[in-house]
């Protein structure tokens, strides 16, 4: 019986030694899943005397480490030494307050990159277009960008998961692949050559827009890097309208940003007040004071654009919302000039 961890496959003579066991007659090979948030609770469980520390503690570890077992321990190991979890009156607590900022540990990251690094050409062009593709990366879509047949894939696939550089699971029957870690994603996608990156977006989003269930979030960043990034702007403006109703400030500030990047003057002065009025609303949301700032400027423009596409509905919007900004930032005197405006402006409609 030989038992060999994923984290383990990438030193010298690993492949060979795996190789030569796999090719033994008898042997058959057993990959285990990856852990469920359950199982990852469990793990958690046996190393602390605790099911979890806080609420989302065994979720959040549950997706960062791809279900593999060796980063928990890793990631739970560093929490202590640094901590952030410890052990008080035979308790563990956390001062962890905020889940979402929990990150994977650097020593496993920068295990992988080195391993990254050592990996062939091939399997290195599919970790680098898996990196591209971001969400739902599959065979089908990888064959798409790479160019390089199921058969070959599937090998190369196989191999990148038993490293630890890709995780694998099951959608609606189909196996889908996220890369390990977000350094190494970064990383991988940097060896794509520029011409090749903003082709492979390219095939990407033409890929996307044939199938179903696309978001428009994913079409918005494909089409952004790839030739014709002006195509991105509607599918960036749903974005943030998406994430707005999702009541995510942060994001829909960032995708409404992205639109007005790419669009810029370019776009009609309704489009324009129409995005830079979302854009003030999101970035006053976020209750903080740079932010307010940024969307007082934001408004300003909002109502340029909006007196230059002589649309009062517009007009009104964008002043209510620079009404808003004013009060925000207590600048009174201004912020009643702007009520007033707004209010005659809303009245002649």
């Amino acid at each position: 019986l030989v038992l060999w961890a994923a984290g383990e496959a990438g030193r010298p003579g690993a492949s060979a030694l795996l190789d030569e066991f796999a090719s033994r007659e008898g042997t058959s090979t057993l990959t285990l899943p990856p852990l469920g948030t359950p199982q990852v609770n469990a793990l958690i469980a046996s190393m602390i005397g605790k099911a979890a520390v806080e609420e989302g503690f065994a979720s959040r570890l549950s997706i960062l480490s791809k279900g593999s077992p060796l980063v928990v321990e890793e990631m739970v190991r560093s929490l202590a030494d640094r901590g952030d979890i410890f052990k008080q009156g035979g308790r563990w607590h956390s001062r962890v307050t905020d889940f979402s900022t929990l990150s994977l540990p650097k020593s496993h990251e920068e295990r992988l990159l080195a391993k990254a690094r050592e990996i062939p050409e091939s399997a290195r062009a599919v970790l680098g277009a898996a990196a591209l593709i971001r969400h739902g990366v599959t065979v089908d879509l990888l064959s798409e960008v790479t160019r390089l047949d199921a058969a070959e894939l599937f090998e190369i696939l196989a191999d990148l998961v038993r490293q630890g550089f890709l995780a694998e699971a099951r959608q609606r029957g189909r196996r889908v692949y996220t890369v390990s870690s977000e350094r190494l994603a970064e990383w991988a996608s940097e060896q794509v050559p520029a011409k090749q990156r903003a082709k492979g977006h390219d095939v990407v989003a033409q890929a996307l827009e044939a199938g179903e269930g696309a978001t428009a979030e994913d079409l918005g960043y494909h089409l952004a890097r790839g030739k014709d990034p002006a195509r991105a702007v509607p599918h960036l403006r749903k974005a943030g309208d998406r994430a707005a109703e999702a009541l995510d400030p942060r994001r829909a500030a960032e995708h409404y940003r992205s639109a007005l990047g790419l669009g810029g003057e370019t776009l009609p002065p309704a489009e324009l007040a129409t995005v830079r009025t979302q854009l003030g609303k999101a970035l006053l949301a976020l209750d903080d004071p740079e932010a307010a700032e940024e969307a007082q400027g934001v408004l300003e423009e909002a109502v340029s654009s909006a007196r230059r596409a002589e649309d009062p509905r517009l007009l009104t919007a964008a002043l209510a919302m620079r009404a808003s900004a004013l009060l925000s930032r207590r600048a009174f005197p201004e912020a009643e000039a702007a009520v007033r405006e707004w209010i005659g402006t809303a009245t002649q409609t």
